[in-house]
């Protein structure tokens, strides 16, 4: 389903139980969206929300079991209670800076969830936000010069109940790692010890098209990367994201 772009609204369970749907594009003319709107959704795979949702509701995606991508628009402040629910399929999520407050049982026995990102300050935690995902396996991650976080006494702190990791990757440029070596063009990148980077690459900023050319593991807080098919290109640029 692709929403027009006369919608401004969509009201409670719109699309509840919706078997066989697969996808869904909100566009930006979209501002409020109800209540367990896509809750048992079961063959949903994909939703983006345009950048004018405000609120992403009570239940909305409860028991959506198949549902792997979810880009959030940068107008959300709220995330409702239960809105990801059991949510299984569900691995890597990312919070955009707009978000304020996350609702009880938001992400609820999503078993598969390794890493969620947040890309502004620590937003107000409802009760039990994260429970019933296995232990040991969720890390939450955060950007210098953000505030709001918890401080130790727990080594590493935690967030809901889930250690914090420091998103701080840095390519060094001034050392002699940086440049032409026996493998190809590569460098080191530091940052939190046991961060998993992803390398990009492209060839043209006016018209880039980034693909992934490496992950590396900061297992020390430092890990080497190397292209070895940096030759096969007239000139190529590179950049660091999350997997």
């Amino acid at each position: 389903v692709t929403i027009g772009n006369s919608v401004t609204s969509i009201g409670d369970g719109a699309f509840s139980a919706c078997s066989k749907l697969t996808s869904v594009t909100l566009p930006n003319s979209v501002i409020s969206i109800g209540n367990a709107v896509f809750q048992s959704c079961t063959s949903l795979t994909s939703v983006t929300l345009g950048n004018s949702v405000t609120n992403i509701g009570l239940r909305m995606f409860r028991q959506c079991t198949s549902l792997t991508s979810v880009t959030i628009g940068n107008s959300v402040a709220s995330i409702g209670v239960q809105a990801f629910y059991l949510c299984s399929s569900l691995t890597t999520f990312t919070i955009p800076g707009s978000v304020t407050s996350i609702g009880n049982q938001a992400f609820y026995s999503c078993s598969g969830l390794t890493a969620v990102y947040f890309k502004g300050n620590a937003p107000t935690l409802g009760s039990s936000v994260f429970d019933a995902i296995p232990p040991n396996q969720l890390k939450v991650y955060y950007l210098p010069e953000t505030t709001g976080w918890p401080t130790p006494p727990t080594t590493p702190p935690l967030f809901g109940g889930r250690p914090m990791v420091l998103w701080n990757p840095q390519v060094q440029t001034s050392d002699g790692s940086f440049g032409v070596g026996t493998n190809g063009f590569g460098f080191t990148i530091i940052g939190s010890s046991n961060l998993v980077i992803v390398v990009e690459a492209c060839t043209n900023l006016g018209s880039p098209i980034w693909s992934p050319v490496g992950t590396n593991t900061l297992t020390v807080g430092s890990a080497y990367f190397s292209d070895p098919q940096w030759t096969n290109y007239p000139a190529r640029l590179y950049r660091l994201r999350s997997p």
